[in-house]
Order: structure tokens, then C-alpha cells, then sequence
């Protein structure tokens, strides 16, 4: 579900900063600040469970996880990551874990870590 509903937070994101209403970096820190406010940080965004599918956490944590990558592997990676992704998954589902795999291919970086860190374990993140 982060994969679907943390994307459309992000591209919001990226729409208002289009817009000049705010930059996504600004909006990141802003939502990072209300998920450390709330204490939102312990739910695996990777797999909710069916009662935390809609979560305030798999929408804002998967947009700041998304930013947070971003600014992790630079801006060409990210989005010839993101293409790939779009392309290699058309019309068809996909993992978490196959997300993963097409950011580390766009990369050339191991991300186990990155995403453990961002979308599984309990605690704050370091940020970028």
C-alpha cells in the first residue's frame, strides 16, 4: 500500500513545489516533524497489516521515505529509477522488494539498510 499511496503523497509534493507553494524539501521536514510529534515512526509501512492499511504513516512515511531516497542516490537515479519502475511493472502488481531491487539497479547501490531503516524498523530514520 506505501508504494501506491506514499507516491501519490510524493507527486502532491512535487506539484506544490511546481506550483511555488512549497518546496518538497520543506514539506518533507514538515512531515517529518509531525511524525516524530506523534510518535508515528513504529509501524512497518512495508506490510501494515490489514487493519493499518490506511494509516497516516503509509501515506506520510511513504512520501518521506521517497524524498529521503531521492536525496540518497541523486536526482538522476531517482527518477530513471522511478521510470523503470513504471515500465517494468506496467499493468501488472509488484513487491515491495521488486521496488527495492529497480532502485538499486538505478543506483548501483546496496539500499537493504536505507529501506529497513525508512519503512520497517520502529525507530526515527537518520535523516539525508
Amino acid at each position: 500500500m506505501w508504494l501506491n499511496e506514499g507516491w501519490a503523497t510524493y507527486v502532491e509534493w512535487l506539484w506544490a513545489e511546481h506550483q511555488g507553494k512549497a518546496t518538497v524539501a520543506k514539506q518533507f521536514t514538515e512531515t517529518v516533524a509531525e511524525l516524530d510529534g506523534k510518535n508515528l515512526w513504529a509501524l512497518d509501512i512495508s506490510n501494515p497489516g490489514r487493519d493499518n492499511l490506511f494509516a497516516e504513516q503509509v501515506y506520510r512515511r511513504g512520501a518521506a521515505t521517497l524524498h529521503a531516497l531521492r536525496a540518497r542516490i541523486g536526482d538522476a537515479a531517482f527518477f530513471a529509477g522511478a521510470a523503470e519502475w513504471l515500465d517494468r511493472y506496467a499493468n501488472s502488481s509488484a513487491t515491495t522488494g521488486d521496488f527495492e531491487a529497480v532502485m538499486e539497479e538505478a543506483s548501483g547501490q546496496q539500499l537493504d539498510a536505507f529501506f529497513n531503516d525508512w519503512l520497517r524498523k520502529g525507530d526515527r530514520p537518520a535523516m539525508p
